[in-house]
């Protein structure tokens, strides 16, 4: 999986280059880190599993990051937990595991911070990434048919009994369901339907609304 760039919680940049652990494409990440405008740097990152002795990577790996600019650093995992003293940041928390680190997470942590997460795929870094990701929510339109009725009614009050009545049906409803809200206003009796594109009419005449468009 590549690196890729995220909208985080708390106002955060979350640089998600989790499932890739190899030595060579830190400093990539971290470079990545280094650019973005943010108040702060935060670095989450796991054991790292590579072919060589554990003192010599993980003093490697220090080095990477004690050159950096980072003041935050998470330490997840048996093994580079032991090594917790190679680094330098100003606060270096260390957790066993994922959930640990979950247990406890503060949002806080994370506000207007550029944040790294980064490591093996045996430890399962896309549920921590999926909690650390500001969450899109769909907005959901809701049209009341029958106050859509009421609303005909009342202008159907206002005018002649001998004066047509059409009704624009525009750009699908935006989005709240042309066909219903066209199959509505059929059956209230309206003379006309206008539409904005003539797609939109075809599109409604094929779900077989019989009114003049």
């Amino acid at each position: 999986m590549r690196m890729e760039m995220k909208r985080g919680i708390e106002n955060s940049v979350l640089i998600d280059d989790s499932y890739n652990s190899d030595l060579g494409s830190l400093q990539a990440a971290l470079d990545q880190l280094a650019v973005q405008k943010a108040d702060g740097q935060l670095v989450i990152l796991t054991d790292m599993y590579q072919n060589l002795a554990s003192d010599h990577l993980y003093k490697e790996i220090s080095e990477q990051l004690n050159a950096s600019k980072i003041d935050h650093l998470v330490l997840i995992g048996p093994e580079i937990g032991k090594f917790q003293g190679l680094f330098k940041q100003n606060r270096i928390d260390h957790f066993e595991d994922v959930e640990a680190y979950l247990s406890v997470i503060n949002p806080v942590d994370f506000r207007n911070k550029a944040v790294l997460v980064k490591g093996a795929r045996a430890f399962r870094l896309e549920k921590l990434v999926h909690r650390l990701q500001a969450q899109q929510h769909e907005t959901v339109l809701e049209v009341d048919l029958h106050k859509l009725g009421k609303n005909l009614e009342y202008f159907r009050g206002k005018i002649k009994n001998e004066t047509l009545i059409m009704v624009m049906v525009k750009a699908f409803s935006y989005g709240s369901g042309g066909y219903e809200i066209a199959n509505f206003l059929q059956t209230q009796n309206i003379d006309y339907l206008s539409v904005a594109y003539a797609d939109e009419g075809v599109a409604l005449r094929k779900r077989g609304i019989r009114l003049p468009i």
